[in-house]
């Protein structure tokens, strides 16, 4: 776990040395690295945003968005942009993950 604190001087610095690290190791051993990113609401839209979206860009091969609607979760492919314009449904119940759209 990391949390970037923006106001203190080198951290981003240091946060890409991190990343660049890890991507070496999980290329090198072939492992897969999962991240999630902090979501804050936009103040002009009111849509939720992933904080350091440009980081989670450059850094990872696929991003996935994941939103609720209802009882329904949505899984958008945001990187590779354009692999699947439909999103991907699925609810939890207490017989697990049902996916309702695939």
């Amino acid at each position: 776990l990391y949390r970037l604190e923006a106001y203190e001087e080198g951290s981003l610095e240091k946060f890409s040395l991190m990343l660049a690290v890890l991507k070496y190791l999980a290329h090198k051993n072939k492992v897969t690295v999962y991240s999630s990113a902090q979501v804050r609401a936009r103040e002009d839209e009111g849509e939720p945003l992933a904080s350091g979206m440009p980081i989670l860009e450059y850094w990872h091969d696929i991003i996935l968005e994941i939103k609720r609607e209802g009882n329904e979760r949505l899984i958008n492919v945001v990187k590779p942009r354009g692999y699947n314009e439909k999103p991907y449904k699925f609810i939890i119940s207490a017989e697990g993950v049902e996916w309702i759209e695939c």
